[in-house]
């Protein structure tokens, strides 16, 4: 009888039982180039791009179009995006000299050569604090303005994988070659920006691959050939998260304190899933819904939306649908966050308000990344000070990282 009198409630309750959550559904982009776990992606609310090929959307991942470089044979290989510039390693299948790494200033619209002063091709991974870290034979090595020079800060880490900030560290993950070149292999941690690191002997090291680091809260996760591990102790110990008796992970990306992974699994781990966890890994929650394909290659984010890669496409999921509430969307934690005299001499000041009581922190930095002054406190509702005292500092530009809970910021400074 009701589904004589309401077969369209019949035919809605049916579609909810099948698909779990009728709203909360996988939108396929138009992307039509080839791209794959080991491709290059970059994902924001307004500018995506994807290589090889150099692919680039201006409406949040939705439209794509290849950018057209001046020579037809070359096309871009890994890139990252550091401020207004993208650096990217273009190829040159013909050997027309024309290839190496080079920048852009335009979205990708006309690219310039970037000169290194190594004998062995530049990596470049991490844009961070107005400074480009990169690896090659000649250890890790990083650059203050925009790729125009390099410097190598470390000469017994090679074979980087990836590199990660989380809080005052930077961490990076080596793999061992197997070749006898090196003992790398590992997740090494800085906190002077690199000019040093440690590492500690666990499941990690001397692994022969170790290859990506993801930053979630407050801890890491590592992609291994042991799976996914996480570390709630800067890296001094590690935790299997997966895999489980029938089930391996890869591709990890966190937004906010979630973490999200491609999962494999069934016979011969032919069964891929999208699943998520908000509560360090403990459990998993599957929002593969919709989502078409029988390949699932890459797994990316920015602050409002999922990304995958699959063999049918790319296609893109807004995280508000799963309860994930995006970054510039929560009420910020500083109001009228300023620096009172600036340039400044013997003295300045951080001037801000608070929305809620929160232990702050503040460090300093100079343009190659070396940390010059570092403290905490702990501040009550209302308007603050945070006095700066110049005598010790460094003449020319510098950089004030402020943070506390999930807000953080960064002003300039010019120390006359």
């Amino acid at each position: 009888m009701l589904v004589r009198k309401y077969p369209f409630i019949m035919l809605m309750l049916f579609v909810i039982i099948a698909n779990g959550d009728l709203m909360a559904q996988w939108m396929k982009t138009d992307f039509q180039g080839q791209a794959g776990k080991y491709s290059s992606y970059y994902f924001s609310s307004k500018d995506c791009y994807i290589s090889p090929g150099f692919y680039r959307s201006s409406d949040g991942g939705i439209t794509w179009d290849t950018v057209i470089y001046s020579q037809p044979n070359l096309y871009a290989g890994p890139f990252i995006v550091h401020g207004e510039y993208i650096l990217a390693l273009i190829a040159d299948p013909l050997l027309s000299g024309e290839g190496g790494w080079m920048r852009s200033s335009d979205r990708g619209e006309s690219w310039e050569r970037i000169h290194t002063n190594f004998s062995f091709g530049i990596d470049i991974f991490l844009s961070d604090f107005g400074r480009i870290y990169g690896s090659c034979g000649d250890g890790i090595v990083y650059s203050s303005d925009n790729g125009d020079s390099w410097t190598a800060i470390h000469d017994s880490i090679y074979m980087i994988s990836s590199f990660v900030r989380n809080g005052n560290m930077l961490y990076a993950s080596s793999y061992n070659a197997g070749t006898g070149f090196h003992d790398g292999g590992g997740v090494y941690r800085s906190s002077d920006s690199g000019q040093s690191w440690s590492t500690f002997e666990n499941a990690l090291t001397g692994m022969l691959h170790v290859e990506n680091l993801v930053s979630v809260g407050n801890d890491l996760l590592v992609e291994s050939a042991l799976g996914l591990s996480i570390s709630i102790d800067s890296a001094v110990t590690w935790n299997e998260v997966f895999p489980t008796n029938d089930t391996i992970a890869d591709s990890p990306v966190s937004v906010e304190s979630s973490l999200f992974c491609i999962a494999h699994s069934g016979p011969n781990f032919l069964k891929n899933s999208i699943l998520y966890s908000q509560d360090q890994e403990k459990t998993w929650n599957d929002v593969t819904g919709n989502l078409q394909g029988k390949l699932f290659s890459y797994l990316g984010a920015d602050k409002d939306y999922l990304f995958v890669m699959t063999d049918s496409g790319l296609w893109r999921r807004s995280l508000s649908e799963l309860g994930i509430e995006s970054q510039h969307s929560v009420t910020s934690l500083f109001t009228d966050l300023h620096v009172t005299g600036n340039p400044f001499g013997d003295e300045t000041e951080l001037q801000f308000s608070l929305s809620t009581g929160a232990l702050l922190g503040l460090e300093i930095y100079d343009l190659l990344g070396h940390r010059l002054f570092s403290s905490s406190r702990l501040f009550e509702v209302g308007d603050h000070d945070w006095y700066i005292d110049g005598k010790d500092l460094p003449h020319g530009m510098l950089y004030a990282r402020i943070w506390g809970k999930q807000d953080s910021r960064i002003l300039k400074l010019v120390h006359w």
